[in-house]
């Protein structure tokens, strides 16, 4: 479980570098940055609130989708997980933490193909291949 947390904490913060910290923000990505301050703090459905109303505010910001799908998997929600984090990567296919979290909660669920494909790449776009597999087999030995 502790695995898990770090693994969430890590991916907010890179959310946070992504939307930026304050100023010039769009009314969506200011819902964003709430929303990753709360899933820090651990304020998960008001997480998932915010999230949901930078989506409805630009359905086209992956940025919304990527932390509403990081918040579900903290949630233990990983197939709401996936289908946020498919839009994400739908919207933005070069976001490579993205499919890192995907490929975390493809392995939970137990995909491994899915898992894989994932990996694969994030990998090709950059994510530390060892760091990411370390990840898995520790998710895997959690099940």
């Amino acid at each position: 479980m502790k695995a898990t947390k770090v693994i969430v904490l890590l991916l907010l913060a890179a959310t946070l570098l992504v939307v930026g910290c304050g100023g010039g923000l769009t009314e969506a990505e200011e819902h964003v940055d709430k929303g990753a301050d709360y899933h820090e703090e651990g304020r998960l459905d008001d997480a998932i609130a915010q999230y949901t109303k930078a989506i409805e505010l630009d359905p086209n910001l992956a940025e919304a989708y990527a932390g509403r799908g990081t918040t579900h998997g903290a949630l233990d929600q990983h197939q709401r997980a996936i289908e946020d984090l498919d839009e994400a990567i739908r919207l933005n296919p070069q976001y490579a933490w993205v499919y890192h979290t995907q490929a975390l909660a493809y392995t939970v669920l137990g995909n491994s193909q899915e898992a894989e494909q994932d990996i694969d790449k994030a990998v090709e776009l950059g994510i530390d291949a060892d760091v990411l597999r370390m990840q898995v087999e520790q998710l895997k030995a959690q099940r």
